[in-house]
Parts: structure tokens; sequence; C-alpha cells
């Protein structure tokens, strides 16, 4: 039998948790335990609570590379546009570390085209949807994938992806039907419906927690860093040598007891975010003002730089041959 690396079951297990979190003790979604780090917005739409990481990218890039190979045009298409942080004179030494440094990990990934957004999306509800099937018993670890026969919905869906079984002492593969009626997460960016839907909850959630549980708001604040707008990391005066972080992490990296206070980080500044809809980000990075932020949720956008990332919403779906 051949035994898995210790490198990719640990790369399963992480993209279970991926951007994991606690969930609401209401559940008015009946699959938010098989969407990791989402949270219910209504009966069928689900939201991350926080910006993609820059480990969650690592894990993408990793995927890819063990699939395509790290020299394949797939995996180059694949990175962000690290040279884009030389632009900014102070942050010139993000394009060496920032992607890949621990001290980032959790930190949003920035660089990326919408198209690359859109990539990893496809790429995430693919994996999601595998681990789902592995940890259901439907299928067995398969560390043997290449170009030609990996893992995806449609391979599956389609009856390209012949299932591992390693019951006789080595991995096999055989021909089985799919569950043609099973529902599996599409991950995707939001539309600019979905996100006044997104926008509203965490108004509506913040307002409770002022005025019903103020405590637990005022312990709250203690560590909310605000909206992270109006940041200009440069030094702008010599004397007194003012200088911010530009973005901050993806879920202010406070303790597990204060997940409760707020289900949603960032939704608007830190950084853009990939609107569904051509050349439009939601939220404001922390390049842009707070006022503009406020005043205007929709910015436009051209091209990838380094405060505009995303996050994912998720749909359940069925097949549709």
């Amino acid at each position: 039998m051949k035994t898995p690396t210790i490198r990719f079951i640990l790369g399963i297990g992480l993209l279970s948790l991926m951007s994991c979190s606690v969930f609401q003790k209401k559940q008015i979604n009946p699959h938010v335990n098989n969407t990791p780090g989402t949270f219910a917005i209504n009966e069928t739409l689900l939201c991350d609570q926080s910006e993609t990481s820059n480990f969650n990218w690592l894990e993408y890039l990793y995927w890819t590379g063990r699939i395509y190979g790290d020299s394949s045009q797939i995996y180059l298409d694949c990175l962000p546009n690290v040279e884009l942080w030389s632009e900014i004179e102070c942050l010139t030494q993000y394009t060496d570390y920032y992607l890949r440094h621990p001290a980032y990990m959790n930190y949003p990934v920035v660089g990326i085209t919408k198209e690359q957004a859109l990539n990893f999306s496809k790429w995430r509800s693919d994996m999601v949807f595998h681990y789902i099937l592995i940890r259901d018993g439907i299928l067995d670890y398969d560390t043997e994938q290449t170009v030609d026969h990996h893992f995806s919905i449609e391979n599956y869906f389609t009856g390209k992806y012949p299932a591992p079984n390693d019951t006789i002492g080595e991995i096999i593969y055989i021909d089985f039907k799919p569950d043609l009626t099973m529902p599996y997460p599409v991950y995707r960016l939001p539309t600019f419906d979905e996100r006044q839907l997104i926008l509203a909850y965490v108004d509506s959630t913040e307002s409770v927690y002022r005025t019903k549980k103020r405590k637990k708001a005022e312990e709250w604040d203690e560590y909310s860093r605000g909206y992270q707008t109006d940041i200009e990391p440069c030094y702008k005066d010599s004397v007194t040598k003012v200088k911010e972080k530009p973005m901050v992490h993806v879920n202010f990296g406070l303790p597990d007891k204060h997940y409760r206070f707020k289900l949603v980080y960032n939704t608007r500044g830190n950084v853009a975010e990939w609107a569904d809809e051509d050349n439009i980000t939601y939220g404001g990075g922390w390049r842009d003002s707070l006022e503009q932020v406020l005043e205007n949720d929709t910015i436009r956008c051209l091209k990838e730089n380094v405060w505009t990332g995303f996050r994912n919403v998720v749909t359940w779906e069925k097949w549709k041959p």
C-alpha cells in the first residue's frame, strides 16, 4: 500500500479548515457545516467570514504546482503580481516576503486579477467537495493525481474521475456511478445584490450588539481597529515619521472567545474585494479614504493592485448534465 505523503495529508486537512472559525448558533442554512469559514446570510446564500488569505493562496499554488508542475504556464498564471509592491517606495520589501513569509500567512492575498480570483474560486469548490466525499467515505485519498487524472466537480459527475480504492493494499481505480442528486458547493464572487445582503447583515448584527449586548460590544471595541482606510504607508513628515501598516490580519488575530462578537471581518476597508461585475470592487481598500468608502461601496478597478483582494460567497447546487 502506498502511504500518502505527510504534506498531502496536511494539505487536505488544511483545506477542510480554510478560513475556519465559529459558526452561528442558529444555522438557517443546512449546508453551513460543509462550507468551512462561512456564515449564512439567508436560506441559500453563504459568505466568507474573512478575506482570502496568503495561506489559502499558497495551498492553491502548492496543488497547482503538484499537478501541473511549477514551471507550467498554468502555475505561472496563478502567481500574484508581487512586483506591484515595488511601486510604493517604502514597501518594496514586501515584494520578497509578503506572500510567503509566515508572519503574513493570515493577511489577505493581493496583486491578483479578477480572473485569478475566479479560477481560485472554482478550484476551492473542487477541493471542498473532494474533502467532503473523502470525509463521508465516498472516495479514498488519491495521492497519484496528474494532469490527465485529477479530481474536479465536473470530472466526478461526468464519470471522468474513476474512484481510487486501496482496500487490496495498493491504489487502483474503479468505475462507479456518482450520485447525481448530491449537492455540491459553488464558491464564487458576490453579485451587487448579494453584496447588499451582506452589508445589511453586517450592519444589523453590529446594531444588535451595540444596543442589546453593550458590555460585549465594549469588549469587542478593545480589539477592533475600525476601518482600515486612509493609510499612507510611507513617511509624509520627516519629523513625526508616522508610518502605518497597510493591512491587518484577516480576522484581527483575536482570541477565539471574541469571534462570537462579530461574524464577519473587514467588509469595508483593509482590502477592496473583487465583484462579480466587471471592473468593480467592493468596500474600498487601505489606500481609499473612509469618506469614499462610506459614500460609495463600489469602486471602479481596471487591474490588479496591492490593496485589492476578494472573499467568496457560496451556494449549493445540484449537477445539471
